[in-house]
């Protein structure tokens, strides 16, 4: 993950922003599921850090659209 002041969180995860509400949080939560996966199956490095960064967008994205 690129971290760019410019980028927004929706960018970095590829969200579309025309989706409805509920299909961002469809969309979001599959992505969570992948990029956990891959977290647990990474060992420590960048590889495993880059996961967790995008971990934490998706979780912030999460609570964003759950209001």
């Amino acid at each position: 993950v690129e971290s760019s002041k410019s980028a927004s969180d929706e960018s970095v995860i590829g969200l579309d922003e025309s989706l409805s509400k509920e299909d961002k949080l469809k969309f979001i939560n599959k992505e969570y599921k992948k990029w956990n996966g891959r977290l647990n199956a990474l060992s420590t490095g960048d590889k495993k850090d880059n996961a967790q960064r995008m971990l934490d967008v998706l979780s912030k994205l999460r609570r964003k659209y759950e209001k």
